[in-house]
Parts: structure tokens; sequence; C-alpha cells
């Protein structure tokens, strides 16, 4: 069996994705993409990806052409994947994009809509001073690091909980004794149920890990948030004049 492995940072799938991973796929029998960690591509590309790695890896691994994907090294240049599934043919993609010149027609709405904010995006990065563009583009890479790390954190919390709970399948079952004196089987899951606190914890962080690992709930409650300071205070400052 001839194993392909893929390189590439894989953000937001697009058509050129597809066809690159369908053209890896006919030259192999088993198709192994590597994803770039997310602050590699942070070092290569001087910003974060719009999603992060596991959100990568997750539209992956739906598709039918990708037998398996997997996460990418922390440091550029170690190739840990080559070792791991000692690959027939390597491919690495690279995504090239021009700014301001004639995009090709896309036969997906997303890339449309993808194209349409790139665009809007150089119009305004051309129109910007540089000053205000570095300061706000340094302002945004630091605070999408933040989300990442703190999205990542409360995700593994959350792992944590979940085994500690006992709702983790590697959780044993317990043999006891019922009031009847007959012998009952005791689930990770029915262990759970005893301890409520575990429950908040859980579903405390199963809802932060969710906000902070979307980038738009993410931006957008953090707009709603804004705009509701702003308002408060805009209506302590009408009523104290």
């Amino acid at each position: 069996m001839k194993t392909v492995l893929v390189f590439g940072t894989f953000d937001r799938l697009h058509d050129g994705h597809h066809a690159f991973l369908e053209f890896a796929k006919s030259v192999g029998d088993r198709l192994v993409a590597s994803v770039a960690d997310d602050n590699v591509v942070l070092s290569i590309k001087g910003r974060l990806p719009f999603q992060n790695m596991k959100e990568r890896i997750e539209c992956l691994a739906k598709m039918s052409i990708v037998d398996e994907a997997v996460s990418g090294d922390l440091v550029l240049g170690n190739w840990t994947a080559i070792n791991d599934f000692r690959p027939d043919i390597i491919f690495i993609f690279f995504a090239i994009t021009t700014y301001g010149a004639a995009t090709p027609a896309s036969t997906s709405e997303t890339d449309k809509i993808f194209n349409e904010i790139d665009q809007a995006g150089d119009y305004v990065s051309e129109k910007t001073p540089e000053g205000v563009k570095n300061f706000f583009s340094t302002t945004f890479d630091k605070i999408e690091a933040w989300r990442i790390a703190k999205g990542n954190e409360f995700a593994a919390k959350r792992d944590q909980v979940t085994t500690d709970a006992g709702l983790s399948d590697e959780t044993p079952n317990d043999i006891y004794l019922n009031a009847e004196g007959n012998i009952e089987l005791e689930t990770g899951i029915g262990k759970a149920f005893k301890d409520p606190q575990n429950y908040f914890y859980l579903y405390s962080y199963i809802a932060l890990a969710f906000i902070f690992l979307n980038i738009f709930i993410f931006y957008g409650l953090a707009v709603l948030m804004l705009l509701f300071v702003l308002k408060t205070v805009f209506r302590m400052f009408t009523r104290t004049t």
C-alpha cells in the first residue's frame, strides 16, 4: 500500500485544497494530512489562521478522501510525521493569494464570500496609515494567540473533568450490593450523577471551549459586550449631565 503524506495549513478549506488533496490521493492508496500548528502558521505567515488547528483537523477528517488528519510539529522543520508514517510520496501545499488583482471565479459560494472579504480587507489596508495598521495587526495577533491558548486550556479542562467525573469510556465500572443485597453494576455515568458539581464544571468548560475556539462566536460576543459597556457608559454620562 502506497502512503501519501501532505503538509499544509488547510485553513478554511476551498476548491484549491480539494483539488490538491484529490490529486494527492490519486497517486497513492492512503492519504495522511499533517496540519500545521497555530504558532507555526503565525511564524510563517505573520498571523494566526482563521480556524485553530483542532477545527482544521476536524474539517479534513470529514473528507472521504483523507484517511487520517494529524497535528503538525510544534517547531517548524521537525517533520515528525515523516518518521511516524514513512510515506512513499510527500506533498507540501502552498497557497498564494494576490490581493488587489482579479480573482478567478469560484464554484463555491463560500469561496466567493471569502474572496470579497479579502478584497475589502486589502482596500482598507491600502487606505490605513502604516503606524495604525501595525498597531492593530500586532494587537489582533496578541488577542488571537490569547484566544486560542485559552480555548485549548478550557478544552483540556473539559476533557479532564469528563474523565474525573466518570463519563469517559475508560472509566472502570464499580460492582456493589444494593439495599436488597443484590449485586449491581455502577457505570461511570451513574457515578457522575451523584456529584452535581462535576456537571457545573463540565458544562462551563464545554461552553467556554466552544466560545473561545469559534472565532465568529468569540468576536461576535466581544462586540456585543463592547456595545453593552458603551451603552451603559453613555447612559451614566447623560444622567450626570
